[in-house]
């Protein structure tokens, strides 16, 4: 039987396609692979992804900042696919700027949302106070108060009637807040 030496160089299986992905992750992140296409580069950082390596993603903060404000502004209507990606983004996840950036620009598009909204109710409630027609009718405007009593007295006593009504309807039925029903019923077990 033939023994089989173990040592040295011949010891070590090397596999190409790992080390071939570490290079060129490693020139990636070097900045030394711009001429490559942004398909191979996305191809790239999945192998990256597979065999567990370092893969820097490229930052777009002010992109994806503005995108969120504009976005949240818009109450969400412009679809995510026009939100800007980057190589990598997919599978090693978003930069800390990035997501930092992201977040801004959502608290600055709902602040400045809230601020517009809450401006133009002001203005369009100053907008009919002070308004011509408004207080062209004052006659009107008394009979409509004059009713608006009318109705909610109204209102008012219909309900006490009913809540009357309802009392003596339910007289008998049990309460369940007050204990258990089963007791109410057949009275308290010894």
């Amino acid at each position: 039987m033939a023994q089989v030496n173990l040592t040295g160089s011949r010891a070590k299986t090397v596999n190409p396609t790992f080390e071939t992905v570490k290079e060129l992750v490693r020139r990636y992140n070097a900045g030394q692979l711009s001429d490559v296409s942004e398909k191979d580069l996305e191809q790239i950082s999945i192998l990256a992804a597979q065999f567990g390596l370092e893969f820097d993603v490229a930052s777009k903060p002010i992109r994806k900042g503005l995108f969120d404000l504009v976005d949240t502004a818009a109450f969400g209507l412009i679809p995510n696919r026009l939100r800007p990606t980057s190589i990598g983004q997919e599978w090693h996840g978003e930069s800390g700027i990035d997501k930092f950036a992201g977040g801004l620009g959502t608290l600055g598009g709902a602040i400045g949302t809230g601020a517009a909204l809450f401006k133009g109710t002001g203005l369009l409630r100053q907008g009919i106070s002070n308004s011509k027609i408004a207080n062209l009718n004052p006659l009107r405007d008394k009979v409509v108060d004059k009713a608006g009593n009318v109705v909610s007295k109204t209102n008012e006593m219909m309900s006490s009637v009913n809540q009357g009504l309802l009392t003596k309807a339910f007289k008998n039925v049990p309460n369940p807040r007050t204990g258990n029903i089963a007791d109410e019923i057949f009275g308290p077990r010894f």
